[in-house]
């Protein structure tokens, strides 16, 4: 280990209707690189922004939120077969939204075949 970094953040997520809501949050992270916050702190950003865009697609094109898959080991199967659907559907790069996609792959065998095909 080189570096300890801890950010904290703070973001306000008030409304108009209702009162002022502050979220205060502290990460810490371990690295073997003995780059500096300069450098590492846009790295951090750019991860977070690759992982907010995965749960945003999830959410959006899979409704990940609404499931009800809740019993057993399903919801982490579930969750694992969405994240590899996400990655095969992202490797054909398309015009189309993830969604269109995903139901073209539903209704289309030669296209679901193609987009597995390596």
């Amino acid at each position: 280990m080189k570096s300890l970094i801890v950010v904290d953040r703070t973001r306000d997520t008030s409304t108009r209707d209702a009162a002022t809501r502050i979220e205060r949050e502290t990460r810490c992270y371990l690295t073997s690189s003995p780059l500096g916050a300069d450098r590492l702190v846009p790295a951090i950003r750019q991860h977070r922004a690759i992982e907010n865009g995965l749960h945003w697609i999830l959410d959006v094109a899979f409704h990940d939120d609404q499931s009800r898959i809740r019993t057993a080991h399903a919801p982490e199967n579930m969750k694992t077969v969405r994240h590899i659907a996400v990655t095969v559907a992202a490797r054909k790069k398309r015009k189309d939204s993830m969604r269109l996609a995903r139901k073209t792959a539903g209704w289309d065998d030669d296209y679901l075949v193609r987009l597995v095909a390596p």
